[in-house]
């Protein structure tokens, strides 16, 4: 064999191998790709339909505590309970849930497979609000969170008693003047450092009242400048005392003229001479 024909027979076997591609009709591209998407969109629906993932259980997180309920002691987040916990709207529940008069936020959370957790933070009463239907309990944001429970209650027990004297019907749920409610702790406070018992609060058309000194009634007013206001308290009150009258009125809403009403000292009835008694007059021996 030449070198010439051994030459050209090796050249031809290191020669590449020529790859005819055959393109793809864009007609059969769009198939195949609208196959993909519909196997997929199966494949989730029968994920998000499958009965493992059904919400079977509401956990409720509340002040620390950690406490298992039934998803239809809940009226707000019952309609999740067979859901699937893929198409649960956290948010949803979560703004049902912090709409109740005695949630103040709220926060849920889904975990697989089929429960529901809410994390709920609870508004605490700081004072009983009276008024002629009964008591409930209002929050520092004044918010009235639930009727109030017997005075026996160590909640209520433990809380000051403001009297509503407007006559205004208040549910659960309304809001009250949030500034107002504030005061009260602040001067039911002020009261306490000062070892000066407080009698009862009331709240009017005069705003914030106190009755103290066995009936004294202190008119403060809007809750503003209650610094002043209870400072000119103190000092007319140190004032009566010394003067040895008993006031009645004590309105301090003007921090720069307090104004009072004494009582009026009951007359004490002026002694009758008793009547001498009739003499018979003798005869003469």
């Amino acid at each position: 064999m030449t070198s010439d024909r051994w030459q050209g027979r090796m050249a031809h076997r290191a020669a590449p191998a020529t790859v005819v591609e055959t393109p793809v009709p864009r007609q059969r591209r769009r198939l195949l790709a609208g196959l993909g998407t519909a196997l997929v969109v199966a494949g989730l629906s029968a994920l998000v339909q499958a009965p493992q993932f059904r919400v079977e259980q509401v956990v409720l997180i509340r002040s620390g505590d950690y406490e298992r309920v039934s998803g239809t002691t809940l009226q707000s987040v019952a309609s999740v309970v067979g859901q699937s916990v893929f198409t649960v709207s956290t948010k949803r529940v979560a703004s049902q849930v912090a709409s109740l008069p005695g949630v103040r936020r709220a926060r849920v959370i889904t975990r697989l497979p089929n429960i529901v957790e809410i994390e709920v933070e609870e508004r605490l009463p700081i004072v009983v609000w009276r008024t002629f239907a009964g008591d409930v309990l209002v929050d520092d944001q004044g918010i009235v969170v639930r009727e109030a429970a017997p005075p026996s209650e160590p909640v209520t027990a433990s809380l000051p008693v403001v009297v509503d004297t407007s006559g205004t019907v208040i549910s659960v749920g309304d809001r009250l003047p949030a500034r107002a409610i504030l005061a009260v702790g602040a001067v039911a406070a002020a009261f306490e450092a000062s070892r000066l018992p407080l009698e009862a609060v009331e709240y009017g058309a005069t705003g914030l009242s106190f009755v103290i000194d066995g009936g004294t009634r202190v008119v403060m007013g809007e809750p503003d400048d209650l610094t002043t206001k209870f400072g000119n308290m103190l000092a007319v009150r140190a004032l009566a005392q010394e003067q040895g009258v008993r006031l009645t009125t004590l309105d301090v809403r003007a921090p720069t003229r307090p104004s009072y009403r004494v009582a009026t000292p009951v007359p004490s009835p002026t002694p009758t001479a008793a009547p001498k008694a009739a003499t018979t007059p003798q005869r003469p021996r």
